[in-house]
């Protein structure tokens, strides 16, 4: 989130980042601190490079690559590369890990469910995501990662609702692990920031 203040009545509010006026006296807000500055992963242009030539590599061949991502936010740096099948794959969890990269060889590289669920079992702060998109009947790349604090109460609720789904599943209540698993992927992109590393082309059709 981003905090925003009126220079003119000096209102202040959080918001997600965009463009904003205030609702007391139409000035334009000017940001004062963000969240989305401070949380996004300080990747090097060969970092972001390797992240999209992994994801070509992982579309042209359908196999789902992935790999830990180690350190911290500030001076991240990338473990060995774990191979799956389609859809399916395992990354085990280093000491020094803070998150995963990891590829959707046939789709967009959207946080689903299971990545959310995948993240907040390992308590971890980012999840980066390659995949392909298709615009003007050319396939690209993209990469986008998804940052939030595991200390943060949005955080601890998503943990609390993951335990709720593990006691409906225990029972068998499918109407029930239906609807928490609607609310996981609901409050999951809302206390996961996301940040977009752009894309590059794969191939023409």
């Amino acid at each position: 989130m981003v905090l925003y203040r009126c220079s003119k009545c000096g209102r202040e509010v959080e918001m997600p980042e965009g463009d904003y006026v205030c609702k007391i006296c139409l000035t334009p807000l000017e940001i004062v601190s963000s969240s989305l500055v401070e949380n996004k992963p300080n990747f090097s242009e060969e970092q972001i490079e390797y992240m999209h030539g992994v994801t070509r590599e992982s579309v042209l061949s359908g196999e789902e690559m992935g790999f830990n991502l180690l350190g911290d936010l500030k001076n991240p740096s990338f473990g060995e590369i774990c191979k799956g099948y389609e859809d399916t794959m395992w990354i085990p969890k280093v000491p020094t890990s803070i998150g995963t990269f990891h590829t959707h060889p046939t789709a967009r590289a959207w946080f689903s469910t299971r990545d959310i669920v995948s993240t907040i079992t390992k308590r971890q702060s980012v999840i980066c995501i390659g995949g392909k998109t298709l615009r003007d009947r050319t396939y690209y790349t993209e990469v986008i990662c998804y940052v939030a604090e595991p200390l943060s109460e949005e955080y601890k609720n998503l943990i609390k609702k993951h335990k709720e789904y593990g006691s409906a599943l225990s029972v068998g209540d499918w109407d029930k692990l239906k609807l928490i698993g609607k609310e996981i992927y609901e409050q999951g992109h809302k206390t996961f920031e996301k940040h977009d590393y752009g894309s590059r082309v794969i191939k023409k059709i």
